[in-house]
């Protein structure tokens, strides 16, 4: 990947805080901001009024920016393939694309040697006998794609409620999902630049289980070739154990007042990361 240097255009697709905050960041570093999406934000150079599906407005995006990163973590991953045929996009719509689909996560995540909860898939016709041999209760079973305004899991102790559960769920594209008794959730957020360096923000755990947690995040951003800012949530259990349970690129909210609060921005080596520039030295984890 070639470097992007100031005064280069950054264009970011959303209006969230994240975009906000790298916004901020990247004029911080000297880079021009545009920004898109249904309503301004108010912290860009200049801003780009359309719909995300809207190809023409994003070719003038396009046109306008050197590189392109969107905060948008339920985007349809084949409008940001269109994205991508106009300008470098990140996340990529194969991290997008696999990250909102319960089974393909978890699949990957075991993939590469890394625990997740026991999970079937399942629907209204198939499934069901093997999950309840395999796992059994209680389970949790939700949509495999996350259906806003909609609920999206259900808890079941009985065949009775998996059936009533499978059913209220839309009765197909389902995960039976093994109840895990967690100490704790944390989540990992770290950014991995272009040339494979890693940077992690400080996490809450004993000492004997950081660098676990370090090794865990450093195979997924790795597997997955991410560039930018990532998040990985896990479980704590009991007896030690490090269980793999969402990946989300960008900040996970559980995760995102540690990452606030620390300097150097995490914002900037995000900035840093897709314009394919070395990452700020840090206090925390650096590779």
């Amino acid at each position: 990947m070639n470097s992007i240097l100031p005064p280069s255009t950054i264009g970011l697709i959303g209006n969230g805080p994240f975009v906000r905050s790298s916004a901020t960041a990247a004029k911080a570093l000297g880079f021009t901001v545009v920004t898109f999406g249904p309503q301004p934000t108010n912290v860009a150079d200049s801003h780009i009024t359309a719909s995300y599906d809207d190809i023409s407005a994003l070719a003038r995006l396009a046109d306008q920016s050197d590189v392109v990163a969107y905060e948008l973590e339920n985007a349809d991953p084949a409008i940001v393939q269109q994205w991508e045929k106009l300008v470098p996009v990140f996340p990529s719509s194969r991290i997008l694309r696999l990250t909102q689909h319960r089974i393909e996560e978890k699949e990957f995540i075991q993939s590469i040697g890394l625990p997740t909860a026991a999970f079937e898939p399942v629907n209204r016709k198939t499934g069901i006998i093997a999950a309840q041999q395999r796992i059994g209760y209680p389970a949790i079973i939700k949509r495999c794609r996350l259906a806003p305004e909609q609920k999206d899991q259900r808890r079941v102790e009985t065949a009775t409620q998996a059936q009533m559960a499978i059913g209220d769920l839309g009765g197909e594209d389902l995960i039976w999902e093994q109840l895990i008794d967690v100490e704790r959730e944390l989540s990992i957020v770290g950014a991995r630049g272009s040339d494979g360096s890693i940077v992690i923000w400080p996490i809450a755990l004993p000492a004997a289980f950081q660098e676990r947690a370090l090794e865990i995040f450093r195979s997924i951003v790795t597997q997955l070739d991410v560039i930018g800012i990532f998040s990985v949530e896990l479980f704590f259990l009991a007896d030690g154990q490090l269980m793999v349970n969402k990946l989300i690129p960008g900040i996970r909210i559980a995760g995102s007042q540690a990452v606030h609060n620390n300097t150097p921005s995490p914002f900037g080596n995000h900035i840093r990361a897709i314009c394919g520039l070395p990452f700020e030295p840090t206090t925390s984890y650096q590779d």
